[in-house]
């Protein structure tokens, strides 16, 4: 009788998926995600805006590292279940690097400055006492991206910089819980295609 040492079947799977997700890096962030938009909607004519402005430093290194920006959120429902929204992302951030194991230049300074606008539509309905609504989303973006690099390495200056167009499409799901006019939770989920 003959035995054959079988290989289970999700090591090959397994080990694409390690080298896959390990075998490349990237210093630079081209894509930063804004703020989920989730309008609180229940009923004809409800409206949501929201104003949000972040700022401080990036990964924790206040000398040359930080991060500006803001977003404006605005939806408006049509009907008891049809909505649009629209929302505006704008951001200013910076990342310095210092020579350690993991920078390949003495020093760099990378300053992102990052513009988006994005459209949508969706469909939401409420339960009978209007205390939990489903709502589903969808739409696209545009923007823009710009990335400058200025980098010293063995005592030698140079610039690099990157720019780019950016059209995104997304689909959003999501629950919210009405409680009064004044307390709304929400939780969604977004799922977005990004090409540049």
């Amino acid at each position: 009788m003959r035995f054959m040492k079988k290989t289970p079947s999700f090591l090959p799977v397994a080990l694409v998926l390690v080298l896959a997700t390990t075998s490349c890096r990237s210093y630079r962030y081209p894509y930063a995600a804004s703020h989920i938009h989730q309008p609180l909607l229940v009923k004809k004519q409800d409206a949501s805006l929201d104003a949000t402005y972040s700022f401080g430093p990036a990964k924790g290194r206040a000398d040359s590292s930080s991060n500006r920006g803001m977003d404006l959120q605005a939806a408006y429902a049509f009907s008891n279940h049809i909505a649009v929204m629209a929302s505006w992302a704008f951001r200013r951030e910076s990342d310095g690097f210092q020579n350690d194991y993991e920078n390949i230049y003495d020093t760099s300074l990378v300053r992102y400055r990052r513009n988006f606008f994005e459209a949508g539509a969706g469909y939401f309905t409420a339960d009978a006492g209007r205390k939990f609504v489903f709502s589903v989303y969808g739409g696209v973006g545009k923007g823009t991206l710009h990335i400058d690099d200025a980098i010293r390495s063995f005592g030698v200056s140079d610039t690099r910089f990157y720019s780019a167009d950016l059209l995104k499409y997304f689909l959003q799901p999501g629950i919210s819980f009405v409680e009064d006019e004044n307390v709304h939770a929400a939780v969604c989920i977004r799922f977005s295609y990004v090409t540049y």
